[in-house]
């Protein structure tokens, strides 16, 4: 009896203790916060500039059809000082960092230690490495098991960011 009374005694205390802060995971919505300094209401309303943004990137791998959750806590990656975007596959985790332009995603890119990354065409090892992405001025790090989700991603980020419009070309005067 004395056992039980003890069980039920250090159950009761551990109720009464707050849960420690935890981060989120949040589905991908058109919210302001995915839309970042672009000022667009939802992600279908992304603007097409050439570069990628967080919206085009989200909105791209929406279309792709892949189940992603966008963490509430900003990617950290040793060897790169700007925050990005941390996102969770159904397996495993994508970090997306925008950059101004191509060389400027250049300059963040040499301050990793390549060692510890892969290409897509690369076998993952036990290491269980980083696959890098490089699509223009997006730096992409993916760290998934299955080689199929990689290409997924990868094929979905590599199709290029949204590009502008043409303008139509001018129509000979009529005769």
């Amino acid at each position: 009896m004395r056992t039980l009374g003890l069980v039920l005694a250090v159950c009761c205390l551990g109720c009464g203790s707050t849960p420690p802060a935890k981060q989120t995971r949040q589905p991908l919505t058109p919210d302001a916060a995915a839309m970042g300094a672009t000022g667009v209401d939802s992600i279908s309303k992304c603007p097409a500039t050439g570069l990628w943004t967080e919206c085009s990137a989200l909105k791209r791998l929406d279309q792709a059809g892949l189940v992603i959750t966008r963490d509430s806590a900003p990617a950290q990656h040793a060897g790169l000082a700007k925050p990005g975007l941390l996102l969770h596959t159904a397996r495993g985790d994508l970090q997306l960092f925008f950059y101004g332009d191509t060389a400027a995603r250049k300059a963040a890119e040499a301050g990793l230690d390549r060692r510890e990354y892969i290409e897509l065409t690369d076998e993952p090892t036990f290491k269980n490495e980083w696959t890098i992405i490089r699509a223009w001025n997006m730096l992409g790090l993916l760290r998934v098991p299955s080689q199929e989700e990689r290409e997924r991603i990868w094929n979905a980020l590599m199709a290029g960011p949204p590009q502008p419009p043409r303008p139509s070309p001018a129509k000979p005067p009529a005769p």
